[in-house]
């Protein structure tokens, strides 16, 4: 092989390197978003709901689930063991312009991936129920 200079000075073996990290592909995933029922009381509320499997079904729990209507996020939550995350509508749900658009156009869950899996999304309906 023919000896080159490498940006060190020192002289060396073209083409050898180090061993090279392969990049590993990252896991499929799917996130699966419930139908959130909300009531329309004194105050709008509901829970957004979503669940966080890998390709094979098992549960997979830390990870961040981002929830939003109409684009903006409400709120965010981590699953749990069962791979569950839940967001209650706290006090963005309750402006009555946001409760109109999620019982127009629903949610969507947005999970962002992470070094190990894939990122995923998935919308939901709100179905609102009104109490005197």
């Amino acid at each position: 092989m023919k000896k080159q200079q490498n940006p060190s000075g020192q002289s060396g073996q073209s083409g050898q390197t180090g061993q090279s990290a392969q990049p590993t592909e990252k896991e499929a995933v799917r996130l699966i978003a419930q139908a959130a029922k909300g009531s329309v009381g004194g105050q709008a509320s509901g829970t957004a709901k979503a669940t966080l499997v890998d390709k094979d079904g098992t549960p997979i729990a830390g990870e961040t689930i981002v929830f939003e209507i109409d684009g903006s996020e409400v709120g965010t939550a981590t699953t749990d063991a069962n791979g569950v995350a839940e967001c209650p509508s706290g006090s963005k749900l309750g402006a009555p312009l946001t409760w109109g658009k999620a019982v127009a156009n629903g949610y969507t869950a947005t999970y962002r991936g992470s070094k190990k899996y894939k990122p995923a999304k998935a919308n939901a309906i709100v179905e609102p129920a009104v109490f005197g």
